[in-house]
């Protein structure tokens, strides 16, 4: 879910205060925020806009899109789509107190459980800035997992992420480049509860960062978006315009 100029990994120490994590645990955080273009870079991410286009399974059918994505995060962000051949527009509007979805042009207040799981989609991005994890403020707790394949067959360690009042995520970092490659997390499907997994490959660099170009979602296991043109850019500052009501 994306900044600049690289930051040694010794300039990571001395900005961040450590998150609740044993050694090995920080050591692979150390390294992925070194790799992603240091602290300084990765800052810029929480008000990052993220642009994509590719294929979407909705109904079983594969369908083209294309997305504009406005953060605020950790919680609040703006996705912009245009869906398949007719380019129907839909709008999803988060923000910490509630949400909206636009399909139509008819705006529809999201529902409580909805509204839940579109928070945790702005706090899973929020996690691949990697830096907040750093910060003891944010008291999040790090324990190393096991390794896995990634995405190609390529071994991948683990961390398992735990912050109070939030689901526990696991992310994977490429043991050749320390880049973040997947992440797991719980969510929701028209109720039902779901194990989700994002795929990052391709990665290149936007004003320092190192951000993937290749992305891919799956709901348990069944792979549902896939995009292999993302970009992204850096605004000062999120327009506030975007988070209105409808």
């Amino acid at each position: 879910m994306t900044s600049r100029t690289l930051t040694v990994l010794l300039g990571v120490g001395l900005v961040l205060a450590p998150a609740r994590a044993d050694d090995e645990a920080m050591k692979i955080l150390d390294r992925a925020i070194s790799a992603h273009g240091g602290s300084t870079a990765l800052e810029r991410m929480p008000t990052m806009v993220r642009s994509q286009s590719g294929t979407l399974v909705l109904n079983g059918m594969k369908l083209p899109f294309s997305s504009t994505l406005n953060c605020d995060l950790p919680d609040r962000y703006r996705l912009d789509v245009e869906l398949g051949p007719q380019k129907t527009r839909v709008n999803i509007i988060v923000i910490r107190e509630r949400g909206w979805e636009v399909n139509g042009g008819v705006a529809l207040d999201m529902g409580k459980d909805r509204h839940q799981e579109a928070l945790k989609e702005g706090y899973a991005l929020y996690l691949t800035s990697l830096v907040p994890i750093r910060q003891s403020k944010n008291n999040f707790t790090l324990k190393k997992i096991p390794d896995i394949k990634g995405h190609g067959g390529k071994p991948a360690a683990g961390l398992l992420v735990s912050q109070k009042g939030q689901d526990d995520v696991r992310m994977y970092f490429d043991k050749e480049s320390g880049l973040l490659v997947q992440m797991e997390r719980r969510g929701s499907l028209a109720g039902l509860v779901t194990t989700k997994d994002y795929i990052f490959a391709d990665f290149k660099e936007f004003r320092g960062v190192k951000l993937p170009a290749h992305h891919i979602e799956r709901f348990n296991g069944q792979e549902y978006m896939e995009s292999k043109n993302c970009t992204y850019t850096f605004p000062s500052r999120a327009d506030e315009r975007l988070f209105a009501k409808p």
